[in-house]
């Protein structure tokens, strides 16, 4: 009798706690934590199953609540990588060791560089510019830092006028956890610069140009004058013979031809086609007195 009523007492303890284990284990692997086990008694193995529902109950809230949160912490990650991929700008994370973590669309442009390439490398060990790399150590000793230059990627090859800033980053207890590396291409600002110097270079010239002139037709106007004077008085003496009363007419003819152009404007010529067309045929009259006076 003893022996049977051990075994009943034993079956009758044991087999509800192997059905909390069995349902447990149901609970494990399924991940539901929206089920329950039914009360079958209301002695101490029926306050355990109600207490069991109840952590369940807690589980549950506690799962849902960190689901919640994962889905709201992956859409700010998601949210985070659009507005970064659609920035006007190159960035680049690291962590205090100068490996790469991340990067987005506009520093794959800028440098020409995929992203599934550079993650996982290390900086020091792709940067080969000295003062980038600098700029880069500096941020990795915990000093915001800089650089702007042409930069030639030893890598893709492709050579890009850019402005770098390099942040270091801070846990909450101020220690250095990596950085950040906001790149800008400022090629078209280069050449934007380089056509005002050429701009400012063509304003020069045309102001030098333009006081040549004037100087030229200063120049010119003293001589001629001279030159037309004695030229009108040969044309009076009648001992000239034939040729060289052609010749004469000829520098006459070149003489009044010059002043007729500087009183144009020659002085204020523009540094343009007409301006050297002038020039051209003040060097042409220029050239048929000197024949004559040579011959």
């Amino acid at each position: 009798v003893g022996y049977l009523f051990t075994s009943w007492l034993q079956g009758y303890v044991s087999r509800p706690i192997l059905k909390l284990a069995d349902f447990a284990n149901v609970i494990s692997s399924g991940g539901n934590y929206k089920l329950r086990i039914s009360r079958e008694s209301d002695d101490e193995i029926g306050l355990l199953y109600e207490r069991f529902n109840e952590m369940l109950e807690q589980i549950g809230h506690r799962d849902a609540a960190s689901k919640k949160a994962q889905q709201e912490i992956s859409l700010a990650n998601e949210k985070l990588n659009l507005i970064l991929d659609n920035a006007p700008f190159g960035f680049l994370h690291y962590d205090e060791n100068g490996m790469i973590s991340t990067c987005n669309k506009g520093h794959e442009q800028i440098f020409d560089l995929s992203r599934d390439f550079l993650i996982g490398k290390n900086l020091r060990e792709t940067i080969h510019d000295p003062m980038m790399l600098k700029s880069l150590q500096e941020s990795l000793e915990g000093k915001l830092s800089a650089y702007s230059g042409l930069y030639t990627s030893t890598t893709s090859g492709k050579s890009v006028y850019i402005r770098a800033i390099y942040t270091p980053l801070f846990s909450e207890e101020h220690k250095l956890i990596g950085g950040v590396g906001i790149f800008e291409d400022i090629s078209e600002q280069k050449k934007s610069e380089k056509l005002m110097v050429e701009k400012e270079a063509a304003v020069f010239a045309n102001k030098a140009k333009s006081i040549f002139l004037a100087n030229m037709s200063h120049e010119i106007r003293t001589p001629l004058n001279a030159i037309l004077g004695f030229s009108q008085l040969m044309e009076k003496d009648s001992t000239l013979s034939r040729d060289q009363r052609e010749n004469v007419t000829i520098i006459n003819s070149s003489g009044e031809h010059l002043l007729a152009l500087e009183d144009l404007g020659l002085g204020a010529a523009p540094v343009d086609g007409d301006g050297d067309k002038l020039l051209a045929a003040v060097a042409q009259d220029r050239d048929e007195m000197g024949e004559v006076l040579d011959g």
